[in-house]
């Protein structure tokens, strides 16, 4: 049975730390679509191999991105016992509405640009209902 330690962040503020090998220069890397082995890479600025341990057990490799957000990685756990893929079916939108399907949203942010946008209105509007309810 293979054995790992968990090496604390190297730099105060780093999200997570390093999983690896207890004999050996490997740690366990996230920065593809499953979790390999890889050479354990020196400094705080790889994304790829920091891991976070959760007080419920969970280790977790947090969502990051790289390549100036072209690529982006969501968070992901390891799990001791996967399930098997689940295949993915393009769908016109009503179909799933109809079976009852459940949508789980994922990097789910509102622009900065929209929310400043509807701030605005939604002052706007509070404001003509003060001049409104105000000259009554």
């Amino acid at each position: 049975s293979q054995r790992w330690r968990f090496q604390e962040p190297s730099e105060k503020g780093d999200i997570g730390g390093k999983l690896k090998a207890a004999s050996g220069n490997l740690c366990i890397d996230a920065g593809s679509t499953k979790p390999l082995l890889f050479a354990c890479m020196p400094g705080h600025d790889f994304l790829g191999q920091r891991w976070v341990l959760h007080r419920n057990g969970w280790i977790e490799a947090p969502r990051y991105w790289a390549d100036n957000g072209r690529k982006k990685l969501a968070a992901r756990c390891l799990d001791s016992r996967p399930f098997r893929d689940v295949e993915l079916v393009g769908a016109e939108c009503r179909g799933p509405e109809q079976a009852s399907i459940v949508w789980e949203k994922l990097w789910e942010t509102t622009p900065l640009e929209t929310r400043l946008l509807q701030e605005a209105h939604s002052a706007k509007a509070a404001k003509a209902e003060a001049t409104k309810s105000g000259g009554q």
